[in-house]
């Protein structure tokens, strides 16, 4: 799903939160599950719907997709800052169509 490549493009460059969850150069931003060395502050997506853009003259060009974005920390305050920034990482974000 082009979805989670964008949402991973969208988080791992945000200046606040790469710098919230990147440790020793690497970025903790993850599809379905932390790896397994990794620490916390990091974040996990997951993909939960997919819905086509019915048309009359062809296939889907546009999707409409949910993601389901997880915080995890090691601490409550800690998870609402990393919240905060992945919050504002997201809202109202718009690029325009991602993937072709």
């Amino acid at each position: 799903m082009k979805a989670g490549l964008a949402i991973y493009s969208i988080l791992s460059s945000h200046p606040t939160v790469s710098g919230l969850v990147t440790e020793s150069g690497k970025t903790k931003v993850f599809p379905l599950q932390i790896k397994q060395e990794y620490g916390y502050p990091a974040i996990v997506y997951s993909p939960v719907s997919n819905f086509a853009n019915e048309t009359k003259t062809g296939p889907s060009r546009f999707d409409q997709a949910r993601i389901q974005v997880d915080v995890y920390a090691r601490t409550y305050a800690e998870a609402a800052t990393l919240d905060d920034a992945v919050r504002s990482a997201l809202d109202r974000w718009n690029s325009g169509q991602v993937g072709t």
